[in-house]
């Protein structure tokens, strides 16, 4: 039986550090963290592809949701 993998370690909610490479800080990590999130999903092309399929106010509701927790990092 192999080791037990934990996918709660690396959980995005949870943005634990595992590894701190050399000349780096916890807090400067989280910040590229961060930053590298919002760059992926501010990018227009994927805003315009998730556009083309609001179909609901439940889909306007989940959109609005994740766009709050990706603005919370």
């Amino acid at each position: 039986m192999g080791a037990y993998f934990n996918y709660y370690d690396y959980s995005i909610l949870l943005c634990r550090v595992i590894f701190i490479p050399k000349g780096l800080t916890t807090k400067k990590l989280k910040e590229y963290h961060a930053l590298a999130y919002k760059q992926f999903y501010f990018r227009p092309s994927l805003i315009l592809r998730h556009l083309k399929y609001i179909r609901s106010w439940s889909d306007i509701k989940r959109y609005w949701l994740g766009l709050k927790a990706v603005m919370s990092l």
